[in-house]
Formats: structure tokens, sequence, C-alpha cells
């Protein structure tokens, strides 16, 4: 197991093959280490060194990549907000200052034509004639949620909000990811670029992780046998106190 880590970012000057550090040295934890976008995006390549316990040895202890190698696009994807009507639904009547306010939201909703289809928030609020900010007020009670109702204009659900981090490395980039990874099972889905952030992460184990090695079968084997006679010896001293 590693004990410490130290991260050193590097500038590789291409003509002199020169290193020269650009920063002190960073100290991580051995699992992961995140860094702030500004503090890598000015150099070429990453310098891992890692410190290693006392006892044992033979641990590659350095390593150099481009910077590439753990940088990631962190990207808010978004599904549309489903809505279902329910116009015959009560609401509350401190949701308005006012009675004749009230009144009017009640007499707006029961207009609708019949022929309005329930599960099109767009539909219903339209043909309700409502300003936004009273509609607002009055959805929480006469809609539901319901995945087979058509997607209200602009609004995403919360809910279904997901994010993900996607590789400097992956083929193709954002749009092939969203195309395999997302698309594919969600064919609503959309990206909300204004939410998209570029971060970097270096996950130590995954470069410098040796394995325990494995004991040998036959030395397992005859272990396993010494404490069967040694316990065989202690249930024997045992047995001859008792008789």
């Amino acid at each position: 197991m590693l004990e410490k880590a130290e991260l050193t970012l590097i500038s590789m000057l291409s003509k002199t093959k020169k290193v020269i550090t650009t920063h002190p040295p960073v100290l991580c934890s051995v699992a992961s280490c995140k860094l702030f976008y500004s503090t890598v995006e000015r150099v070429g390549t990453l310098s891992l060194l890692f410190v290693p316990p006392a006892k044992g040895g033979g641990m590659e202890i350095s390593m150099i990549f481009d910077k590439d190698e753990f940088a990631y696009w962190s990207v808010t994807v978004e599904r549309p907000l489903r809505l279902r009507v329910y116009p015959d639904r009560n609401i509350p009547v401190g949701t308005f200052k006012k009675t004749e306010e009230f009144e009017m939201v009640k007499r707006a909703i029961a207009s609708v034509s019949t022929d309005t289809p329930m599960d099109d928030w767009n539909a219903f609020a339209k043909a309700t004639k409502l300003k936004a900010g009273v509609l607002k007020k009055i959805r929480p009670f006469i809609t539901e949620k319901d995945s087979t109702a058509k997607a209200v204009e602009g609004e995403p659900d919360v809910d279904l909000r997901d994010s993900e981090n996607i590789p400097f490395t992956y083929e193709g980039g954002i749009d092939a990811f969203m195309k395999n990874e997302v698309l594919t099972y969600a064919n609503d889905a959309w990206l909300d670029e204004k939410k998209t952030q570029v971060g970097y992460e270096i996950s130590f184990a995954k470069y410098f992780y040796r394995p325990t090695e494995l004991r040998e079968l036959d030395d397992i084997i005859a272990e396993l046998d010494q404490l069967e006679k040694r316990a065989d010896g202690m249930i024997g001293r045992i047995m001859e106190g008792v008789l």
C-alpha cells in the first residue's frame, strides 16, 4: 500500500526537451486527487511521484503523462418535465389573496374545451388564457408527473437530472458519449451546455497499484497440515487433564 503521493505539474519544452517545474508539488491522498482546471490548463504534462512504504521495494515510483489523461468534462444531462393535468382537483383558496382572482381562475379552468389533451400541459395552459404567474401557482395542485405525457416546453425534470464525467480521451468527445451512453437509453435527453465544466482527477491506484502476490497452493496446504497437527496435540493434552 502507498503511504503518500506527491503530484508535480511540469511543462515539456518541445525543442530543448528540458523539463521545467512550473508549480510547487501538490500533496494528495492516495485514493485520488482532484485538481482545479486553472491549475492544470497551462501545463503540458503531469509528473507523478510516489513515496513507497519503508518495507517492500521494487515499486515504480515515477511516471509522466499528458495532462489529458486525467482531464474530464463534467456535464449535466437533462430530461424533459412531463405532466398530466387533472382540472377537477381542488385548488386551495389561500393560493390567491383575493377571492375574485380565485374565482376567475376557476372559471378559466372550467372554460377549457374537453377536446384539450390532458397529457399536454402546454396546450392546457394556452387554453386557459391565464398569465404565467397564475399558472405557476395552480400547476402543483392540478398536475402530476407522467412519463407518458408530452414534454413541457423548456422545462427539465429536476428528479431526472443526472451528471456525468466524460474523459477527454473518450473517442468522439462529448457528442459521441451522449450518442452512445445517454441517447441510446433516453432519446429525449439533452445537455445543459451552460453547466459544462472541465476538471482533473488522478486515481493513483490505477497507475501504481501492484497486487500482492498470492501464495503457492502447496505452501498453504503444508501450513494447514501443521496447524491441524498442533490442534490435535492440544486436544490430546486437554483430554488427558480431564480424564
